[in-house]
C-alpha cells in the first residue's frame, strides 16, 4: 500500500518531486514496462510515457488507475502531482502577496486614497510605510493605541479596521483646530447652552464655535464603506479632548444625541474601547455606555418629565401632542421622538414628518471631510 511504496521505494528526504519517477520505479520494481501498464490501464502508450517524463500531468481518472494498478489510493497520486506543480511555480511574489494581505486588512487602502486621506504611492513599501505612520504604529502587525469610545453597529468588541482607520483621520484633522483651554468643570454649563440650541436644525451651525469655547475639538468625518459608526470621543492628549462625528444619520435627533453621548464620554474622562447602536439595535452595553446614553437623554428632558408625558398620553402619540411637549420643555420634536421610540414605545419608522435635515447647516461651519469637501492627505 501507500505507506511500503514510500519506505521501499524512496528512503525519507530522497522522495522524487516528479510523479513519473514513481511510477517508473514502481514499474522496475514489479518487472513491467510502460506497454504493460498500457495494457493494464487501458491507456494509450504515448499517454503513460507522457504522464512518467512529466509531460503530461496526472488527472483524477489517471490516478483512479494508478491506484487500482498499484494497490495504493488515488489521494496519493493527486498529492504527489500537486507537491510537483506547486514546486514548480516561480514564488518570489509571494511575499509581496502576503505584504499586501496583511496591509489591506489592516485599513481600507483603496478608499482612504480615493477620499485623499493618504496621497497616492508607488510602491507597496511605501504604502504600508505611510499607513503605519497613519495608524501611529511600528509596523504592519500592531493594533492602532488609540483608545476611544464609539457609537457604532458592531458586536461590542471593539473597533473593525475601517472605524480605527476613521478615528484616525479625526485625530490627525483635530490637530488643525485651535480652542480654548478644556475644563472638566464647565461640561454642566455646556450642557446647557446646547439644550437651549436644541429647539432648531439650524441652531446646529454654533456647535463647532461653542465647544471649541469650552475647550473640545469638533471634526466631522464622512464615515467610510461598511463602517456603521456614529460618533467616537478621544484625547490628544491629557488636556484635548475631541468629538468625532459621521452624520451617517441626517436626523437632528441623532446630531444632538450623539453629540451629548459623547460628551459624556469626555466628561468622565472614559478611556476604554466600547460601542453600541442607537438604531434600535440594544447591545450589551457597558455601563460607560450606559451611563452615556442615560446623561445623552438627560442633557435634552428630564426623566421624570417624559415619564409624566408618557403616562399622560399613551399609547396616543400625535403629532400635535409630540410638539407640544417639545415646545414646553424647549427641545426639537424630533428629540422627544428619539426618546420615545428608545424606550419602546414608539416604533424607529414612525414619526417621519417630525424629523429634520440638518447636515447642510453643520458641515458649512465645522472641520469637514466628506460629501465632496477634501482636507490636505496625510503626510
Amino acid at each position: 500500500m501507500i505507506d511500503n511504496l514510500q519506505l521501499e521505494l524512496f528512503p525519507r528526504g530522497t522522495l522524487p518531486q516528479l510523479p513519473g519517477e514513481l511510477i517508473r520505479a514502481e514499474l522496475l520494481r514489479r518487472g513491467w514496462g510502460q506497454e504493460d501498464l498500457a495494457n493494464i490501464m487501458d491507456r494509450p502508450l504515448p499517454t503513460i510515457n507522457k504522464i512518467i517524463q512529466g509531460k503530461k500531468a496526472i488527472t483524477p481518472e489517471t490516478a483512479i488507475g494508478l491506484a487500482k494498478a498499484f494497490e495504493t489510493t488515488p489521494d496519493y497520486w493527486m498529492a504527489k502531482e500537486v507537491a510537483y506543480q506547486l514546486s514548480q511555480v516561480d514564488t518570489s511574489d509571494t511575499d509581496t502577496v502576503e505584504q499586501r494581505s496583511k496591509l489591506y486588512a489592516k485599513a481600507p487602502v483603496k478608499e482612504m486614497v480615493k477620499r485623499r486621506w493618504i496621497a497616492t504611492l508607488d510602491g507597496l513599501d511605501k504604502v504600508e510605510a505611510t499607513i503605519c505612520r497613519f495608524l501611529n504604529i511600528p509596523s504592519i502587525d500592531k493594533t492602532p493605541p488609540l483608545l476611544a469610545n464609539a457609537r457604532s453597529s458592531t458586536d461590542g468588541r471593539g473597533f473593525t479596521a475601517e472605524q480605527a482607520v476613521w478615528c484616525y483621520r479625526a485625530y490627525h484633522l483635530a490637530k488643525l483646530i485651535k480652542v480654548s483651554p478644556y475644563k472638566s468643570a464647565r461640561i454642566p454649563e455646556l450642557r446647557q447652552h446646547l439644550r437651549n440650541l436644541s429647539n432648531l436644525a439650524a441652531n446646529v451651525s454654533h456647535v463647532p464655535k461653542l465647544l471649541a469655547e469650552y475647550g473640545i475639538r469638533l471634526v466631522i468625518v464622512q464615515h467610510l464603506t461598511g463602517s456603521k459608526i456614529d460618533g467616537a470621543a478621544f484625547w490628544l492628549d491629557g488636556q484635548s479632548p475631541v468629538i468625532v462625528l459621521s452624520l451617517r444619520f441626517d436626523r437632528v435627533n441623532y446630531f444632538w444625541h450623539t453629540l451629548a453621548h459623547e460628551l459624556s464620554h469626555i466628561y468622565h474622562n472614559d478611556a476604554d474601547v466600547d460601542s453600541d447602536s442607537f438604531e434600535g439595535v440594544r447591545l450589551a452595553e457597558s455601563p460607560t455606555e450606559i451611563r452615556a446614553n442615560e446623561e445623552a437623554s438627560s442633557t435634552f428632558m428630564d426623566e421624570s418629565e417624559l415619564m409624566s408625558f408618557i403616562r399622560r398620553t399613551a399609547p396616543q402619540y400625535t403629532t400635535k401632542k409630540i410638539i407640544q411637549f417639545a415646545n414646553r420643555l424647549g427641545v426639537h420634536p424630533s428629540i422627544v421622538l428619539g426618546n420615545l421610540q428608545f424606550k419602546g414605545e414608539l416604533d424607529w419608522a414612525q414619526g417621519a414628518p417630525l424629523q429634520t435635515k440638518y447636515r447642510d447647516h453643520l458641515i458649512a461651519v465645522a472641520l469637514t471631510d466628506g460629501w465632496g469637501r477634501s482636507l490636505p492627505p496625510f503626510k
